[in-house]
Formats: structure tokens, sequence, C-alpha cells
């Protein structure tokens, strides 16, 4: 998708990164389609810290674990 950044952290955890929130919602749909409002609350959460939404490429949600978001912050800044 066009503006989402593949990555993988150095233990091994894949995720997709976007600052479209339409994209965000569409990768984090989870296994059911459905986006909760938890994942939407993670999402929000996630573009107000670093201004890119997080998605856990395996299972389709947003990555809510705070040592794994420090990690992609990190390699984020380095992105840009």
């Amino acid at each position: 998708m066009s503006g989402t950044i593949r990555m993988k952290t150095g233990y091994g955890l894949q995720v997709l990164a976007t600052k479209d929130l339409t994209t965000a919602l569409l990768l984090a749909d989870g296994k059911d389609g459905v986006v909760s409002q938890y994942d939407r609350n993670v999402l929000d959460m996630q573009f107000r810290n670093c201004g890119w939404y997080i998605i856990n490429e395996l299972y389709a949600e947003p990555v809510d674990n705070e040592y794994d978001l420090e990690s992609i912050y990190q390699m984020l800044k380095r992105q840009n």
C-alpha cells in the first residue's frame, strides 16, 4: 500500500506503519474484519505519540505492547 512502511524489529516482530487512518483501519481489522473500540484507541495513541499508525502484520491488529512500540518508534525516527 502506498505510504506504508514494512519493518521488522531485531527480535522478529513484523509491522506495517502508515500515516493514513483509512489504511490503518483496513490493516487492523483482525481476523474477524472488525476494528474494535480498543484497537481504535490504540491507533489514536500511536498517532499522538509518533505520528504513525503501527499494525502487527501477523495478527492484523495495532501493536499495543509498550516495549515493542518503543523499539518501533526508534526505528521510525531513523526512517525520517
